[in-house]
């Protein structure tokens, strides 16, 4: 079992409201079963001034989750070793910018 989460926060003069990056991951693994999920959260006004986080005229606020669960099953003769059916699920919620001049004001 492991995980990670975080929560960053930009002071500047841009804005006070909304100016946050979070985000957590968890899993957990056995021989048989892997689960994991994690989420992001991106508020509009978050300004990185370093990093991966695109500018804030790309991405305005977003929200992300995911979840992966998988059962391994080992065959015990055969070509295959392993099959690992499963389940993956992905959702995000984004504010796009709809026209190339809203990204320059």
């Amino acid at each position: 079992m492991g995980g990670k989460a975080y929560y960053h926060y930009s002071f500047d003069n841009f804005s006070d409201k909304d100016a946050y990056s979070a985000g957590g991951y968890a899993s957990y693994s056995t021989r048989t079963i892997f689960l994991e999920t994690g989420f992001i959260a991106l508020g509009k006004n978050f300004n990185a001034e370093s990093g991966f986080v695109p500018n804030t005229a790309v991405y305005p606020g977003s929200v992300g989750a995911v979840l992966n669960c998988e059962y391994k099953i080992y065959q015990k003769s055969g070509p295959i070793v392993v099959m690992s059916p499963g389940f993956h699920m992905m959702s995000t919620t984004c504010q796009m910018v709809h026209s190339p001049i809203e990204m320059f004001r």
